[in-house]
């Protein structure tokens, strides 16, 4: 890592070991392509990275899936049974009910404006299957950069970027009946996928970015 410029593409592992408080890079023989607006999500045991855009061509959107597993230290590339969700970059995943849900995300443009989405995807580990989650209620309008956590039996989305620009809503998504609820406006538009995570039935949120 010495010596990169900031603006590289990265597709490196760098390893925080606990006990050792530091830091190696974790070399691998496999690897995805370097990226950023991917997500990485711990499913089980199981750190599944999905999307992003990468450097492997120019401007390349992926929609592939890989699982590293820290035991062996090395990553696989996923072949699901089923569909995967498009292409994206700037969605939210998280873990809840041992799947990985993909929820919103930037793709590329569609008949001259901008690729938003505002669709949910579940991966089941076991499965090794991809599904569009059908949702009702009043979700989410399409955006990229949400943020987004499961917390008190649902899955949580905050914010983002849409065609009318910063977001301030928060919408509760039960990935059961796929019934999307609109909850309390976060006090302040906030993008850039702000860090969120649930202690005892309440959540956290840090940083991101406003409209500024």
């Amino acid at each position: 890592m010495r010596g990169r410029s900031v603006f590289v593409l990265l597709g490196c592992v760098l390893l925080a070991t606990c006990a050792l408080a530091g830091w190696r890079t974790v070399e691998t023989e496999r690897a995805p392509c370097p990226r950023f607006g991917h997500t990485l999500v711990n499913v089980g045991g199981r750190f599944l990275l999905f999307g992003g855009l990468g450097a492997c061509s120019p401007q390349d959107l992926f929609n592939d899936l890989w699982e590293y597993n820290p035991a062996l230290e090395d990553w696989e590339e996923i072949t699901p049974v089923t569909l995967p969700p498009p292409a994206r970059k700037g969605h939210a995943a998280v873990a809840h009910g041992g799947k990985m849900y993909v929820i919103a995300g930037f793709t590329e443009e569609r008949n001259g404006k901008p690729g938003f989405l505002n669709d949910v995807w579940a991966y089941d580990p076991a499965a090794h299957a991809w599904e569009r989650v059908p949702t009702r209620g009043p979700g989410p309008a399409p955006r990229s950069a949400p943020g987004a956590v499961s917390c008190a039996g649902r899955i949580w989305l905050l914010g983002g970027y849409g065609e009318e620009g910063p977001l301030t809503d928060l919408r509760a998504l039960d990935p059961e009946s796929g019934t999307w609820e609109r909850r309390a406006d976060f006090p302040g538009k906030r993008l850039g996928r702000p860090a969120m995570s649930c202690s005892g039935g309440r959540i956290v949120v840090y940083g991101g970015r406003d409209a500024g």
